[in-house]
């Protein structure tokens, strides 16, 4: 039997009052149900129908949950339920009920049915099925896989003409192996071996066409030897990338920038990149200054080094962005694992009085002398400075690194 759960209510307050609201509203019944038990003097109850909640002076039939509201304003839930030891148990039974029902129609459709689903009702077992016999089109899958790995290798041209070649294969086996016998009866070489295999070698060629569709530069396909240069050392530093066909974030970082106010932690998404195999880019996305084409704009950092690479501004896409980024770190060789060179805050006066910006060690960041063009030099004690230029331009382009290498 069920056990029955009593609950003391204790967010009513129930005072004589009209009742507002619909049947549908176990609140206004409940208040329906203790003005009727201000003018009885006795206990109500509130039960769901299918009409809506009902008020009577009875507990209702069949152990149904339901409330009850006392002359004194207090209100009960009952609720009905299995005993614990035992509710598991039926729950099984229940869920055991729809597994058979399932394979029972199943087997009454003709279909094939694993011995493993089997195993749970041995008398629906047929005596064919009590072995381990697989589904000829599992076997053949496996047996087209070195098929499937080869077709990897191949030039485009090659796997066009292999295409051609299963696709020919496939129509030659079709039009031998009509569906219906003479008899109206299903041809059993449909489920022969060797057709399913005939099959899956011409799915396999289908694949491996659209996934070069998807990703135009396979590694696999016929490269140039790549020179002896700095560029290549790089494209070697980060082997573990996924191969993907569209620039897609992989995880987050979180590393050191510098900038004229000093250090800066940055948060960031690293995202691989189709072909590209060199240091982690990553990219921190943030809503773009107003009159911006774009709604958002991109940060993108080397994550090895903390450099800045660009700052797209809102102007363009994310992708174009990344483009851009890779051309920059091919540029930069193996200064792109080099960590970024600092900055000092204060504003010291150059020679002449004239207010500037200044870069500390003339050694940390050489690629800022070209394009900023320092207007004078000095040294103190073992250090070299060069002054900059107070424009926002100049000031901004220190702060966020070289972007134009």
């Amino acid at each position: 039997g069920t056990v029955e759960d009593v609950q003391p209510l204790t967010q009513y307050n129930l005072t004589a009052k009209a009742a507002r609201g619909n049947k549908g509203d176990a609140n206004f019944a409940i208040q329906k149900a203790f003005n009727q038990t201000v003018k009885t003097g006795k206990e109500a109850y509130v039960h769901a129908t299918a009409n809506g909640f009902a008020v009577s002076d009875g507990r209702p039939p069949f152990r149904q949950d339901h409330y009850r509201v006392t002359p004194d304003g207090k209100v009960f839930a009952h609720r009905f339920r299995l005993p614990s030891e035992t509710r598991g148990a039926v729950m099984e039974s229940q869920a055991s009920d729809g597994r058979r029902r399932v394979i029972e129609a199943r087997l009454a459709r003709g279909e094939n049915v694993p011995a493993s689903m089997l195993e749970e009702f041995p008398d629906l077992a047929p005596a064919k099925s009590a072995g381990s016999v697989r589904e000829p089109w599992v076997v053949a899958r496996e047996n087209v896989k070195p098929y499937a790995e080869s077709l990897r290798g191949l030039s485009d041209k090659e796997l066009k003409a292999e295409y051609k070649r299963a696709t020919d294969a496939l129509n030659a086996w079709a039009n031998r192996t009509p569906g219906l016998l003479p008899d109206g009866t299903m041809n059993p070489a449909l489920q022969a071996l060797e057709g399913h295999e005939i099959s899956a070698r011409f799915n396999a060629a289908d694949d491996e066409i659209e996934s070069r569709k998807a990703n135009p530069t396979p590694d696999l396909q016929p490269k140039a030897p790549a020179p002896e240069a700095t560029e290549a050392k790089v494209v070697e530093r980060n082997p573990s990338y996924p191969e993907v066909a569209q620039p897609t974030p992989i995880s987050s970082v979180t590393f050191i920038t510098q900038t004229l106010s000093g250090p800066k932690q940055v948060r960031a998404k690293v995202y691989a990149l189709p072909g590209y195999k060199g240091p982690r880019l990553a990219v921190q996305e943030y809503k773009a200054p107003r009159g911006a084409p774009n709604d958002r704009g991109y940060r993108i950092y080397i994550a090895d080094s903390g450099r800045m690479l660009d700052d797209s501004g809102g102007r363009e896409s994310l992708p174009d962005r990344l483009k851009l980024a890779v051309t920059r770190v091919r540029q930069l060789g193996e200064k792109a694992y080099q960590q970024q060179p600092s900055f000092l805050a204060e504003q010291p006066k150059a020679p002449g009085g004239v207010g500037s910006r200044v870069l500390y060690h003339a050694t940390q960041a050489t690629e800022q002398f070209d394009a900023f063009r320092p207007k004078s030099y000095g040294t103190a004690g073992d250090h070299e400075y060069f002054y900059f230029s107070d424009s926002p331009k100049v000031a901004k382009g220190i702060a966020v690194g070289p972007p134009f290498v």
